[in-house]
């Protein structure tokens, strides 16, 4: 267990030192707060083991989650595996109706051909990596952006040669009630900015490496549930943010209105409209 401190302020530093001196098991490596990306990339390093999952500091796995993954791959000689998630607010723990649906039956030695729509699962939390198929088809974790997961999972989607599709619930997400939540910083200019940066990678990613019905499927994520919630912010928005907005979505639309086939019709109105400069409408 390879705990990275990242650069961080409280005591939680010292409580995992403490847990270290007592189970030789639990290794503690201080960072330099370089944000997920590079706390991930400097644990992987370190690892030993023949497969990778991560976890994020304030999130819980469950018990068997890892045990679970690990002899699913053992099984089916899949590159990586997928759980489902969950969760976490306040006390109360709630089902994602996405996750839900994805992980609905379980699949083993799938492919994207077959599931498309597995790419909607874009965290790496949930999922377990042979270390093998990690360094030789999707490493390096992008650093100092966020929405890092994307990228990273989209490589990992396109390129391995099978992966299997859990059904139980193998991570608990929580959702921070004040607010602190890297994912919940969509008003914020330079959370825009990355946003379209990791868009464009992703984008270019499936354009070269997907066939045509994921590429599709992507098209359909990211001018829906990746853009829509940067169009809410518009109202209150600064007029830079406005600026990069529009210009992104222009940038990223499928050429002409038969792209946009397939969005929800209010969205469908919105990114044309945007994508127009049209502010005010």
């Amino acid at each position: 267990l390879i705990l990275v401190d990242d650069g961080s302020t409280d005591p939680s530093a010292r409580i995992a030192a403490g847990y270290a001196r007592y189970d030789r098991r639990i290794k503690l490596i201080r960072g330099r707060n370089a944000g997920p990306g590079g706390a991930r990339n400097l644990g992987i390093r370190v690892a030993r083991g023949r497969l990778l999952a991560f976890a994020d500091a304030d999130d819980v796995v469950p018990f068997h989650a890892y045990e679970r993954m690990a002899a699913s791959l053992a099984q089916t000689k899949s590159d990586f595996c997928i759980g489902s998630y969950g969760r976490i607010r306040g006390n109360h723990r709630t089902s994602v109706q996405l996750a839900d649906r994805l992980h609905q039956e379980r699949r083993t030695g799938a492919t994207l051909r077959d599931v498309p729509e597995i790419i909607d699962d874009v965290f790496l939390w949930n999922k377990m990596f042979r270390r093998e198929f990690w360094e030789e088809r999707v490493s390096p974790i992008p650093e100092g952006i966020r929405y890092e997961d994307q990228e990273t999972t989209a490589r990992a989607s396109l390129r391995a040669r099978a992966f299997d599709v859990l059904s139980p619930v193998l991570y608990w997400w929580r959702i921070r009630e004040d607010g602190s939540s890297l994912t919940q910083a969509k008003h914020l200019l330079e959370d825009l900015s990355d946003r379209l940066t990791v868009a464009s990678a992703v984008t270019e990613l499936f354009k070269e490496e997907a066939p045509g019905p994921v590429l599709e499927h992507w098209h359909q994520r990211l001018l829906g549930a990746d853009l829509l919630p940067y169009l809410e912010q518009v109202p209150d928005a600064t007029d830079e943010y406005w600026e990069l907005l529009s210009k992104g979505i222009r940038r990223l639309a499928p050429a002409g209105p038969a792209g946009l086939e397939r969005a929800d019709p209010q969205v469908r109105v919105m990114l044309h409209l945007a994508a127009e400069g049209r502010r005010e409408e």
